[in-house]
């Protein structure tokens, strides 16, 4: 395993898709609530981690290759954090746009620790926008894909938008496929 794992190192990959903020909220249940028949919690901590097609980038770059994601962001303050996630994982995000129309696919997670084995999810607030990018930022992406030079590109899809006919064309394009 380690012999297969020295040689994946320096290959460039791209990974087009959605991008997420993955947002954990964790706390320490301290009772139900008077208004609902539902556990309350004290916070404990926040964690941010990528999410969507994000987080294959990860995995990748943390088995040695050198990746580059395209993708779509909002312009919000998650949109930001996703980048800031990004380029201190040592990916190059240069390809990520921001459309203004739309925000940041975030998924907040709730999770109680502290009375199981295990963590315990317990509730997920997902704000995401599921319509396709508008045409001027699938070209937009689209172009950029056709700027790179990659050995391997991996697609993510996980139905938010970006993975259009003109973004899949234009990786066709890229890799000869068509």
């Amino acid at each position: 395993m380690r012999s297969l794992l020295g040689r994946l190192g320096g290959k460039r990959v791209l990974v087009v898709g959605d991008l997420y903020l993955d947002h954990y909220i964790f706390g320490r249940p301290n009772g139900i609530s008077r208004e609902a028949p539902i556990m309350v919690l004290d916070e404990q901590r926040r964690e941010d981690q990528l999410g969507g097609g994000a987080a294959p980038a990860l995995a990748l770059r943390q088995l040695g290759y050198d990746v580059m994601v395209a993708g779509v962001i909002g312009d919000d303050s998650e949109g930001e954090r996703v980048i800031e996630l990004l380029t201190s994982a040592g990916i190059d995000a240069s390809l990520v746009l921001v459309d203004p129309t739309r925000p940041t696919t975030t998924k907040v997670r709730l999770v109680a620790e502290g009375f199981l084995l295990f963590p315990q999810q317990i509730v997920r607030v997902d704000r995401q926008e599921r319509a396709p990018v508008p045409a001027n930022v699938e070209r937009a992406v689209g172009q950029a894909i056709r700027t790179v030079h990659v050995e391997a590109v991996l697609a993510s899809d996980y139905r938010s938008g970006v993975l259009t006919r003109g973004v899949v064309d234009a990786i066709r394009e890229l890799q000869g496929l068509q």
